[in-house]
């Protein structure tokens, strides 16, 4: 048996083990343990080109399904591209008129991704004018998907 006059109380306190984890020190551990992708300008142009090449030709539903649930960008190296991104996906999710056979082809790791970045659209000021079109996405999701899909998104630490 442990002599008990020899234990380190303070270890065993969380206070002082556990520091509070801001948003920046978890985005850099997942960085660094290659867990998520820090985009390089070049890499986000490129994908930029493509969601914007597949708007001009009015294909809205597939570059939300091949392109921005396939990549998604949580960390990029300039923050004004990755701005330009989300209103892409924005514009994508405002202009798709039949949403159910979208949402059906996706798997939940998909669906996932695409209510993040519903949120993260409603929460930018820039673009809260087409709110009522994403509150219908997430409406959409849920009531396909089941509330499971929000807790996912609350408990998740890779934010968009």
């Amino acid at each position: 048996m442990e002599d008990w006059r020899k234990i380190d109380i303070d270890a065993l306190d969380a206070s002082t083990r556990n520091k509070r984890l801001t948003s920046e020190t978890i985005l850099a551990n997942f960085i660094n343990k290659g867990i998520i992708h820090k985009y390089s300008s070049q890499e986000l142009s490129n994908l930029i080109g493509e969601i914007s090449a597949r708007i001009n030709k009015n294909d809205y539903s597939s570059s939300i399904l091949e392109i921005v649930v396939k990549y998604p960008v949580y960390a990029a190296e300039d923050s004004s591209l990755k701005l330009h991104y989300v209103q892409l996906i924005n514009n994508c999710l405002v202009n798709t008129k039949d949403i159910d056979p979208v949402l059906k082809q996706l798997s939940d790791d998909e669906i996932d991704v695409l209510l993040k970045y519903c949120y993260k659209i409603m929460s930018l000021t820039e673009l809260q004018a087409t709110g009522q079109y994403i509150v219908n996405w997430v409406y959409k999701i849920i009531s396909l998907h089941g509330q499971g899909v929000v807790l996912r998104y609350i408990t998740d630490r890779k934010t968009i």
